[in-house]
């Protein structure tokens, strides 16, 4: 499949000084697609989309994620996503999310929340815990209980993932995870400096 697309929108960024440095406290941006060739729905234009990114202090977050149709873009679907993240001290995140989908010709319609919360035990240990409840039918689709291990470099987790599937039979899954938190800087003839 060929596509041609081209996007056209605005990126709007405020900063402001915190601490002797920038802060970007409110990011908006507001775009739509122009398809000269779009083989899997043949449409011209795209839904206007605007994410907002709002963080008046460091440990608090808004994210806002929009999709909305116009006239001539001939599409029916809406989406609305908001997610709040906050850290009340140091050892604790919570994020508070919510999301709903309209007409979309694809996906089901959904209108759903969720709820993400991590705690740091110590330097090297936390727990983390996530939930996602679609309300239209009263389901808790996703849970997932984690236990994090900081090894400097990189963090490792092992985790319990359980998914309803509705009319089809629960998934229960043990998710091992690994993720690099920085490259360490590589130099020509080869070695590896980690600092």
């Amino acid at each position: 499949m060929d596509w041609s697309i081209l996007r056209l929108g605005t990126r709007n960024r405020l900063l402001t000084k915190r601490d002797g440095s920038t802060h970007e406290w409110l990011v908006i941006d507001t775009y739509m697609d122009v398809f000269m060739n779009d083989p899997e729905f043949d449409r011209d234009l795209s839904n206007l989309y605007n994410d907002i990114i709002w963080q008046p202090l460091p440990w608090m977050r808004l994210n806002i994620e929009t999709q909305f149709p116009i006239a001539a873009s001939g599409s029916e679907f809406r989406e609305w996503a908001s997610n709040v993240t906050f850290m009340p001290n140091d050892a604790i995140e919570l994020g508070l999310g919510y999301r709903q989908l309209n007409g979309h010709p694809i996906l089901i319609d959904s209108n759903r929340i969720d709820f993400r919360a991590y705690l740091r035990v110590s330097d090297s240990w936390g727990l983390g815990f996530y939930q996602r409840w679609e309300l239209d039918d009263s389901t808790v689709e996703v849970q997932q209980y984690n236990i994090y291990r900081d090894f400097d470099s990189w963090v490792a987790s092992v985790g319990l993932h359980i998914r309803d599937n509705r009319d089809a039979p629960e998934e229960y899954g043990i998710m091992l995870n690994f993720t690099l938190k920085e490259f360490p800087s590589v130099r020509l003839p080869l070695s590896v400096d980690n600092e």
